[in-house]
Formats: C-alpha cells, structure tokens, sequence
C-alpha cells in the first residue's frame, strides 16, 4: 500500500510522457508560459508572491504540495538561448549529511522503484552515490531512463552542506 502512495505521487507530479512533464508544462515552451502553468497548478505551490516572481525568478519558488516519504521537491529549471524549456529538475527538501546513507538512500530506492513503474528499465542504472565523491553543488547521477519525450535522471546532490534527491526531466542526453 505505500508503494501505492509513491506511485501516485510520482504519477501525478512527475509524468515524462507525451511531452507532459507537470501541470501542462511541456519541453520548448517559454518562461512565460511555464510560470502561467505553475501559478495554475494544484500540484505545486509558491510562497512567493506573483509580482516577485520575475525579480526572484522560478527556481526554487515553486514546492510540490505532495510528499515522497515525507520530502517534497523544489522545481529547477534549465532554458535553451531561445528561452525554451530544456530541463526540469526535482529537488528534494534537504536532509542532513548524516543521513545520507540512510534517510536519502531509502528515497532514493523508492525514486528507483517508482521511476522504473512508470518508465520501465533504466538504460543507466549504477549503484548509490558516494558520499565522500559529492562535492558541495555537485550533482552525482545514478540512473537514466529514457521516454519518448527525452530522459530521466536520478540521483543525490550536495548544496550548503545539505544533501537532497535529484531527479532531472531533460530533453537532451547528458554526457
């Protein structure tokens, strides 16, 4: 049953298919249509007030309002030089370093179980992240899987001493 909680968190926040990332939001479109989607959504939330919203800008300003075994996801976002959307990345709210191989890992295993229910095997799967090899605003990826819309990545990152989970909806392959 809480596998089923997970999945329907996931399924409704994070859905990588036909073209549809979150809330209509799709790849190529541009800032101001993705901020008019965000404002609309019922899957995230903003605290900061519309008219600050150009002066602050999106990342980090919007929260899911749903939770993954108790940590909700920061949006980030990565435009192209024509001011579409490349990426979308979920970032989770911050554990502390020492729970990186507990609290963390056991989220991770669920983005694992959860990713692969929807998007089927990963063209990429390796094994957790090291913490010694996470350097502070480093991101190390675990896992890719690949949709019709572009790829997935999963993975753990490291700001300010904190380390969250990382999962990244881009239209392009990393490398």
């Amino acid at each position: 049953m809480k596998f089923i909680g997970i999945a329907l968190f996931f399924f409704t926040v994070c859905l990588a298919q036909a073209d549809l990332l979150i809330s209509g939001i799709n790849f190529g479109d541009g800032r101001d249509d993705v901020t008019k989607k965000l404002q609309k959504s019922q899957v995230v939330k903003s605290e900061v007030p519309p008219t600050m919203l150009t002066r602050v800008g999106l990342n980090g300003s919007f929260k899911t309002v749903n939770a993954l075994k108790g940590k909700k996801f920061l949006l980030y976002f990565n435009w192209s030089d024509a001011d579409s959307l490349d990426e979308l990345t979920f970032r989770s709210t911050a554990y502390n370093t020492a729970s990186y191989n507990t609290q963390l890992k056991s989220l991770w295993n669920s983005a694992i179980q959860l990713l692969s229910s929807i998007h089927g095997k990963t063209q990429n799967a390796g094994e957790y992240p090291n913490a010694s090899l996470l350097k502070n605003g480093g991101i190390r990826f675990s896992h890719e899987w690949q949709t019709n819309d572009g790829f997935i990545y999963l993975g753990t990152g490291k700001e300010n001493g904190e380390v969250h989970l990382i999962i990244t909806f881009s239209k392009e392959k990393m490398t």
